[in-house]
């Protein structure tokens, strides 16, 4: 990784991948200062996701919120900065927050390639699943959720879904 870093020390997977191999190997500590390293070194377009996902790494889960926030603030049409934002907050269970990221790529017109919309939409319906049990489990079992595949052609063509396509879409 050293090396790596003198070659090419604005490289952001570089960065990552030295914490990350730290963080396994028990240095804690040196991975902080390599964090630290890092803010000095990446670029500002590459900074703030970077160092969130380091942080996330090390445990510091809102110096990540903080990095998320401020990467997404400075990216607003990266895909690859909400996708990332959108996962962390799933994963701490910060649902309106991952579904906001989720959204944005599907609808605020980002450059998403047709795999970043079927993320963003298997996003979606993670954080839904995950809202419901959560719900479920708050009402002791009382949650009764249906799904529909949908009947009416013209809501359909409006949200810009497939009428014939929506029984195989629905499996």
């Amino acid at each position: 990784f050293r090396r790596a870093l003198a070659l090419e020390p604005t490289r952001p997977e570089i960065w990552f991948n030295l914490v990350r191999h730290l963080i396994s190997v028990g240095q804690n500590d040196l991975a902080k200062t390599e964090i630290a390293n890092a803010a000095k070194a990446l670029p500002a377009e590459s900074k703030d996701l970077t160092l969130a996902q380091c942080h996330e790494l090390l445990g510091n889960l809102q110096e990540a919120a903080d990095h998320y926030k401020l990467a997404v603030e400075k990216q607003t049409s990266s895909v690859l900065t909400h996708r990332l934002a959108a996962e962390f907050y799933t994963r701490l269970s910060r649902f309106s927050l991952a579904e906001i990221r989720y959204r944005a790529i599907l609808e605020i017109g980002l450059n998403a390639s047709q795999e970043d919309i079927a993320a963003a939409r298997r996003g979606l319906a993670l954080v839904l699943a995950k809202q419901l049990a959560s719900l479920d489990v708050l009402s002791n079992g009382r949650v009764i959720f249906g799904l529909g595949v949908g009947w009416c052609e013209p809501e359909m063509r409006a949200v810009g879904a497939p009428f014939a396509e929506r029984g195989r879409v629905g499996d």
